[in-house]
């Protein structure tokens, strides 16, 4: 669906910072592009997830989830941005499964 509840359509952001960096480094990154993610329009909250370089980011709806897709993809601070599709993936599998059940 291309709209839903707010929070329900999320990325996956993980920076380019090198494997060999500290581990205050990549927090300190992590935390900085975060906030900033926080801030953008039509993003809803930003996870930092600082052990493993990454940001999930949860926005009002698909279209702002592709317009940041989009203004990421220019970013040289990010290694890739990609959509988190394992939920809906999950939940129509599930959706599915209830249905042949009934």
């Amino acid at each position: 669906p291309k709209e839903g509840k707010p929070g329900e359509h999320r990325l996956i952001v993980r920076y380019a910072v090198g494997e060999a960096a500290p581990a205050a480094e990549l927090k300190r990154v992590v935390a900085e592009h975060s906030q900033r993610l926080a801030g953008r329009p039509g993003v809803v909250g930003a996870q930092a997830l600082p052990n493993v370089g990454m940001t999930v980011v949860r926005l009002e709806t698909q279209d702002a989830q592709e317009q940041l897709l989009e203004q990421l993809d220019g970013d040289t601070a990010v290694e890739v941005a990609v959509p988190d599709t394992w939920l809906s993936t999950f939940a129509q599998g599930e959706a599915q499964a209830g249905a042949g059940a009934a």
